[in-house]
């Protein structure tokens, strides 16, 4: 933060990438702290692929911790809004996360739709680091045989 601060950068970018490696390494309450500091400033500086990015991980990081509506709500607004103009890999980021959160609550049917648009929006933009995740997704996760193969073959004829 004060090397930030000394380089007259955005102090809500350095909390974003703190924010961010927090939640990666499992220290939710320094990555919450980090991620809600840094996402008003980003929002109010209108750096949509950093906003999205902060947003998207804020989201996941309250589905980790059964706040399912904020983190529903926090999905929406990036997939929905104006943040959906973000990168598209951070796009991708986040319709994986928010499949992976759909399926942790037990809904069948709405992750598999978050899925499918995503390696639909992978196909587009010739992504395939998260492309490549997506099927390894659904066999992780309850799905029914059928709607496991569904995705498994979209993604093998888009391979």
């Amino acid at each position: 933060m004060a090397v930030a601060e000394a380089n007259g950068s955005s102090i809500a970018k350095a909390d974003h990438i703190l924010g961010y490696e927090r939640l990666l390494s499992g220290d939710l309450t320094a990555a919450r702290t980090h991620l809600e500091r840094a996402r008003p400033a980003l929002l109010r500086e209108d750096t949509i692929t950093q906003a999205a990015f902060v947003t998207g991980s804020l989201a996941f990081l309250y589905d980790l911790q059964s706040e399912y509506a904020k983190a529903e709500a926090l999905f929406a607004e990036v997939i929905g809004g104006r943040m959906r103009l973000a990168n598209s890999a951070d796009l991708l980021r986040i319709t994986w996360m928010r499949g992976m959160a759909l399926a942790n609550h037990g809904r069948i049917t709405d992750p598999i739709q978050a899925l499918k648009e995503g390696i639909r929006m992978a196909e587009i933009n010739g992504e395939r680091y998260w492309f490549s995740r997506i099927p390894d997704l659904t066999g992780s996760k309850s799905f029914a045989p059928a709607e496991k193969m569904s995705l498994v073959s979209i993604s093998a004829r888009r391979a």
